[in-house]
This record gives structure tokens, sequence and C-alpha cells, in this order.
């Protein structure tokens, strides 16, 4: 056998995390893994002949020290070479496993794969080409064969015992370790302490061979002249000083490892530095910028002065899906569990401390483990988004009194499933930038604001992947858009995306355009739809031009399979006595005309250009005097040729209306504005059929009520 021969590695751990780290540390390594996550699981296998066992100090059954003594007392379990994990001290677990011969190593938590790998190489390198036999049970010596050198064999007749041959020399880990003076030291030690028993052997020989009867009983006769508990006892205070040398030899790198771990759990971390003078919601929103799926942990700087009561010297790691915060935990279970309205006083005291033993390893929250492990109320449980959340938002608010952190990033291909189970979106602004007024935010969600907090959970997202919307998808805003949009506080991800939802841009340009994932885009497109902020247009056949003869693509209103009209953007102060009426009057027509309102747009400008409207009705007052910049900006852009503009003057203006149709308005009204005057400003294919004459429809704009 050879270090390229397959060997049997058995993990007993009921952590996920732990079992996953050790997957992928023996990825391409020789060796078949099997995973148990009982301690009954874990003895069931280890009785069927692994070579080595990695056995997790804390289990949900069971003591790791139970699991060894199972192991030990039955002969299939003897041959397997133990290696303790455990974020205990070695020296603590010292006196509980030394009567246990085949307990050989120990690993501290957190590990990383290279230690991890190197451990349990260096137990099965000297399995290579030796047959595996069963270890003695603890406390049971099997009988020495002693080999007597031919100048003591006895001279009377009887057997004679042949000399051994001479073992290949063997350097052994305390030889590595002392060195050749030290082990010299130690021969003549022992050699002080055993020469005059060993004077003794030629007479025990002839009184072996007169009363042991047989040749195969001399050794064990011998054995028990020689080796009496008190020279036992003294040999082995001979050789104490040499092993404790040895020991400290061996213990000293491991725990200058398990120090230096101590001291930077981010070692490795491909991103990681430091903030002072940074705000943690600078940091936060950089994180948010590059759109990455991962973990961040944010943890104290030693030595950095955190202001006292803020919670700044917690650890803690935050999850992250394509650039937003889904949920945040930490690594003190204690702390983070206090203040919290979930009582778990109903918990048995081993269920939670395996929970905050998990919590301390992992990060997972100890109503998470619980949860999983079924001790939790079924009520306590289906609330569990909403405690993780405010969890969540209570350690980042009490980190933001921190004068310094440091931070480090991890790419995690996906998430943990708690979090894709009940994790929900952290808002920066929201969640973070509201007052803490009892943690409560001043305003209450909206029906649509709670509709879209949920489909951002991750656990809806399988869901919405059945349903997401193919590349060549367009959109447009959809009725009632401005006030919509005024009660929902959208993530920076779905702001960016709804800027580009133009009628004209379909998914997949939007996905180029900015620069987030495709899967992602297709994500807030279908949560946007699903709250009815956007609507989908449906492509209809290819249109052949009367002018050029070429095609394009007709986007259709879905269910109709009418072409959409270009809408109608308006900016006028008068919400109730003009904006309201001409919204319900468009709506009414038997091809709808959207009406968008351009009072959110910071640009009015860009706003124009992007959605390309089949008209323009602007109030000298909303636009603050910049009536006639706006319309020479709209008629230089070739796209917006087929754009009306109309000026709205209140009753008492003074601007010249000759100025502003210089400046390329097509209309100049001045309040009240009868709804006749815009239709005719449409373009003939906005309208499909003409305006019917009843009095709703010929009243002043400016005068119409509210239904």
């Amino acid at each position: 056998m050879t270090m390229d021969t397959n060997h049997r590695l058995l993990v007993i751990d009921d952590s996920s995390t732990i079992r996953k780290l050790v997957e992928l540390s023996f990825r391409g390594a020789p060796f078949t893994l099997e995973f148990a996550v009982t301690g009954a699981e874990g003895i069931a296998k280890g009785l069927q002949g692994p070579d080595v066992i990695l056995l997790d100090c804390v289990l949900p059954d069971m003591k790791a020290n139970d699991v060894c003594q199972k192991l030990v007392e039955d002969p299939r379990g003897r041959s397997a070479r133990v290696i303790l994990m455990s974020a205990k001290d070695r020296e603590a677990l010292r006196s509980t496993f030394e009567r246990f011969p085949q307990v050989i190593d120990f690993v501290g938590k957190p590990f990383t794969a290279d230690e991890i790998l190197a451990r349990v190489r260096a137990v099965v390198s000297p399995l290579a080409g030796v047959p595996r036999e069963p270890a003695a049970l603890p406390g049971v010596a099997s009988a020495p064969a002693v080999a007597l050198p031919a100048a003591v064999a006895p001279v009377a007749a009887g057997p004679v015992v042949q000399p051994a041959a001479a073992p290949a020399a063997v350097v052994s880990e305390a030889a590595a370790l002392l060195g050749p003076k030290d082990m010299e030291a130690a021969a003549k030690a022992l050699y002080a302490r055993l020469h005059r028993p060993l004077g003794s052997v030629p007479e025990w020989v002839r009184q072996a061979s007169v009363s042991a009867g047989t040749p195969a009983a001399i050794p064990a006769f011998l054995a028990r002249k020689l080796l009496t508990p008190e020279l036992v006892s003294s040999l082995l205070d001979a050789l104490l000083p040499f092993y404790r040398q040895a020991l400290r030899a061996e213990v000293a790198p491991l725990a200058a490892a398990a120090a230096t771990q101590a001291r930077d759990p981010d070692e490795g971390a491909p991103l990681r530095g430091q903030i002072a003078g940074w705000s943690l919601i600078d940091l936060l929103g950089f994180v948010g910028e590059a759109a990455r799926t991962g973990e961040l942990t944010l943890g104290p700087i030693t030595g950095a002065g955190a202001t006292a009561g803020t919670g700044a010297a917690e650890r803690l790691l935050l999850y992250w899906e394509s650039g937003e915060i889904v949920a945040c935990t930490s690594f003190d279970p204690v702390e983070y569990v206090r203040g919290a309205d979930l009582d778990l006083s109903g918990v048995s005291a081993d269920a939670r401390a395996r929970a905050e033993a998990e919590q301390r390893e992992s990060g997972a929250p100890v109503y998470v483990t619980l949860a999983e492990a079924g001790a939790l109320s079924a009520e306590a449980a289906l609330d569990l988004a909403t405690v993780l959340h405010e969890r969540g938002v209570r350690l980042l608010r009490q980190a933001r009194g921190a004068s310094a952190l440091k931070y480090a990033w991890r790419d995690r291909p996906s998430l943990p499933s708690y979090v894709v189970t009940w994790g929900r979106h952290l808002s920066l602004t929201d969640d973070l930038g509201a007052p803490e007024a009892g943690g409560v935010h001043p305003t209450e969600p909206t029906i649509a604001q709670l509709s879209l907090e949920r489909l951002r959970r991750p656990s809806a997202w399988g869901e919405a992947d059945l349903r997401l919307p193919i590349a060549e998808q367009c959109f447009d805003r959809a009725f009632g858009f401005s006030q919509k949009l005024r009660a929902l506080r959208l993530t920076a991800s779905e702001q960016r995306v709804l800027s580009l939802v133009d009628r004209q841009n379909p998914l997949r340009a939007i996905t180029q355009r900015s620069g987030l994932p495709a899967r992602e885009v297709a994500r807030i497109l279908y949560r946007l739809s699903e709250i009815e902020l956007i609507q989908p247009l449906v492509p209809a056949a290819p249109a052949v031009s009367a002018v050029s003869g070429s095609t394009s693509a007709v986007s259709v209103l879905p269910g109709t399979g009418e072409p959409a009209a270009r809408p109608v953007m308006i900016l006028d102060p008068d919400d109730d006595g003009f904006c309201h009426p001409l919204r319900e009057m468009l709506a009414r027509r038997p091809r709808p005309v959207p009406l968008l309102d351009l009072s959110g747009e910071l640009d009015v400008t860009d706003a124009i250009s992007r959605e390309r409207p089949g008209l323009v009705v602007l109030n000298e007052t909303a636009a603050r005097g910049k009536l006639e910049e706006i319309a020479r900006a709209v008629r230089a852009a070739p796209h917006l040729s087929g754009t009306a503009l109309a000026a709205v003057l209140e009753p008492d203006a003074t601007t010249s209306a000759d100025g502003l149709v210089a400046a390329g308005f097509d209309a100049v009204w001045i309040k009240p504005v009868h709804y006749l005057d815009l239709v005719a400003l449409l373009a003939a294919d906005q309208l499909a059929a003409p305006a019917p004459m009843h009095p709703p429809f010929s009243q002043p704009l400016a005068a119409a009520s509210r239904p």
C-alpha cells in the first residue's frame, strides 16, 4: 500500500459547515470520505473499519469519550486512529481521552484545509505497508515478547531461546523531537535503573527452565520477574523529563498556530482590511456596489477603542446575495439573544448548549439550530424570519458606533440553507438609516412593500426562477407608477434596474447596462412586475413600415394584442385638479394611454429621452422657469421628433407664449385646459378610436373633480 491508495476517513460532526470544509479539503486527495452527524451513527460506521476518524467533541446525542469507549469495546473498532476536533484547549481534553489508545491526535477549531489534510496524512503515513492489528483495550497490557541474548541462554538441557534478529533502525517521533544527545542521556538514565535487574536474568532463566515447564512460558516468567511495579515506576520517572521536553517541542508549534488563528481568524480571505474614519454604511455600500454573493465578516481591531455599549467588540457575519444583505449574525450567542422577544425558557439546557456551541463555531444563530432540531415551538419557528431580521438590524446598528473595524470578504457559490430559508433583505437606508424609535421604522409599510419584502427573501427564489422573463422581454411602467413608487423602499439594485425600464430595453440590454448578473436582473424585474410597479410588454409580429418597407417589432399590451400607446408625461403641481382627472380620462380610452408623472425625476429632459412619450405637458411653475431649455433639448434629440410638447401657464402668468412656441412647444395653454386640446396634439396612432364626446371629456381639466 502506498499513499496513492485510498484510505477511509470517517468524519463525525453535526456541523454542516465542518463537514463541507473537510469535503473540500480532501477533494482530489487519496481518501474515501464518509460522514456521520450523531454519535450513534458514527459508532455504527466506525465499526466498519475506517482508517482514520475525525471526531467532534460536541455531538447532539452523546459525548465524544462515549463514542471512543464504544469503539474500543468492539474488536472491529479498535484499529481506527481517532483525531479529536474541538475549540477547547488540548490540555483540557487530555485527562478525558488519555485512556483511549486510539486517540492519537488533536486539531483545534477553527482549522484550515491545509492543516486538517496534513494531520490526517501524518496519521495514515505509518499505515503504508503495515498490516493493521487491533489495539489493546485500555488498561490491559499484552504480554511482552522477550528475546534473550545468547550470553544468558540457559546452559541446562532444555529448549534454547534463539536471539531475535536485530530490527531495522527506526526513528521515532520522540527521537526526532529530542535529538541524539537527549536520546543518549535517556538511554543512560534507563541503564542506571536496569543494570542490577539485568544481572539477575541468568538466574531467572534457570528458574524458568525448571518451573515454567514449556519454552513458550519462559517470556511471561521473565516479564513478571523483570517488569515489577517498582521498576516500571522507576523507568517512567527516569523518562519523564525527556518526554516533557518532547511534548513542549510538539505543542509549541500547535500553540503558536492556534494563537495565530485566534489573532486573525480571517487569514486567507481574498479581500480584507480595516476601516477607521469610514462609516460602516460607506463600507457596506462599497461592498454592495460589487453585486457579488458571499460573506463579509466584521470585527474589532485589537487595541482599537470601541465605544462602550455599542457592541463593537462582537464579530459579525453578513451574508450577501448579488450585492444585497440577506442575513446578519454573530459568533456570540449570549449577546445575540440579549433583549430578544423570543422566549427560550422551555428549551432544555443540553439543546441550548449545543445551539450556542454551533453559533460560536459557524455563526448559525441559536434560533436556527433549535428550530432545525425541533426544539422551538411551531409559532416561534413560523416567525423565525422576522426574528432573524430584527436581530441582524440590531447587530448592525450597534456596530455603527465602533470607532474602527476590520473586515474580510469571501465569495460563496451558495448561501447556507438557513439563510435561503429565513433570510430577509436588510436595507441600508430604511433598516440602518431610520431613527431608532423602539427599533421600528417611522412609517408603516404598505401591502406592496410587504409583498416586495416577501419576494426578496431567498426562500421565494425557487418560485421566481420558474417564472423569470426571457432575454428579449421589454417592460413598461404600470399605471399609477409615481404614486406606487413613493410608497416603496427599493434597494440600490432595484433602483438601478428600474431606471433602465423604458419600453425599449429588453432584459438582455438592461443586464448589460446595469452591470448586474442576468439572473438577479430577471428576479428584480419579476418582483417589480408582481407588485404591479411595471408591466411586461408582449412582442407582436414584426410590422412592415409603409415608408421604408423594413420590419420592426411592436410592443403590445398583455392580453389585448393591441399596440401599446406611447405615454403622456406631465409635470404639474396640481395633482387633484389637473393630473388626476387627466389620468382617469386617458385610462378610459378604448386603448388606454398611461400618464407618467415627472415630479419625481431629478432630470426631466433625461426622463423624456428615456420614455419617448407621445406628449409632454409641462407646467411653468413646476418647471421653475426652464420650459424653453427643456424644449430646446427635446427638439435637438432626433429620437424625440415625434413627441409633442405643451406648456401650461397659470392665469396670472407673464411668460410670453410666442417665446415658448419659438423654443419648440407645439401648444401653450392657460388653465383651465380642455381634454380635447390634448387629444389634438396626440398622434393618430396614439388613440386608435376617436374621443367620445360626452360631458366628462369636455369639462375643463382644472375644474374636474374626483369621481
